[in-house]
């Protein structure tokens, strides 16, 4: 699913033919290609597809996550929700949607900083394939995000049982509905450093979680 063709096309290697109609392969080869990608819509897949590899490398997620993404991209087009809007754009909202449906999910900033969008686009383009294709993605629980960044701060195994624990506190009192859940996160993990004695300045997990230190 994560090849416009899926994968089933048949290909030639020039460099095995017969030396004398090497010039024949070379073309046979060159029509080939352009058959596999003979309209408008090969060619849009194609080209984002390509695309979504790179992109889904760059940001370093796993191979799950570049099979959904594909699905999306392709029930995107289908569904000529394509036409008229830019193939990046597009293609980074549904990376962030399939990071979402395969929870390991990502924040916007992380998403911005991997891609150089700004977060306002992304959000923008997240939000109409969203409403577009009917999505139903699963909440973003703060404790999605305790691993990773407690990795990136350093903070060891204890901290994050001691954040687990808080973050668990806060939902059952009822502290954590409509926060942004990386908010959350960053506040259980800043008390869970205290107390442990991992201390870690609020400016360093603000800055490391992509939230503000208010």
């Amino acid at each position: 699913i994560t090849l416009h063709d899926g994968g089933i096309s048949t290909d030639f290697d020039p460099n095995k033919g017969n030396v004398k109609n090497r010039a024949q392969w070379h073309r046979l080869k060159k029509w080939n290609g352009r058959m596999r990608i003979s309209n408008p819509r090969e060619r849009n897949l194609s080209r984002a597809l390509g695309q979504l590899a790179l992109l889904v490398s760059n940001l370093s997620l796993s191979r799950s996550v570049r099979i959904e993404a594909a699905a999306i991209y392709r029930e995107a087009l289908d569904m000529d929700l394509v036409r008229g809007r830019s193939i990046d754009k597009l293609l980074v909202a549904t990376v962030y949607i399939a990071c979402r449906k395969c929870k390991v999910p990502r924040t916007l900033d992380e998403m911005s900083e991997g891609t150089g969008l700004d977060k306002k686009t992304i959000g923008k383009n997240y939000r109409f394939l969203n409403r577009e294709l009917g999505l139903k993605l699963p909440l973003i629980s703060p404790n999605d995000y305790v691993p990773r960044f407690a990795s990136k701060l350093g903070l060891s195994p204890e901290a994050e049982v001691k954040s687990f624990e808080i973050i668990d506190l806060a939902a059952e009192s009822g502290l954590t509905s409509g926060k942004d859940p990386a908010s959350i996160t960053a506040a259980s993990l800043y008390w869970a450093s205290m107390l442990v004695g991992e201390r870690r300045t609020q400016t360093e997990i603000a800055k490391t979680l992509g939230v503000t230190e208010v």
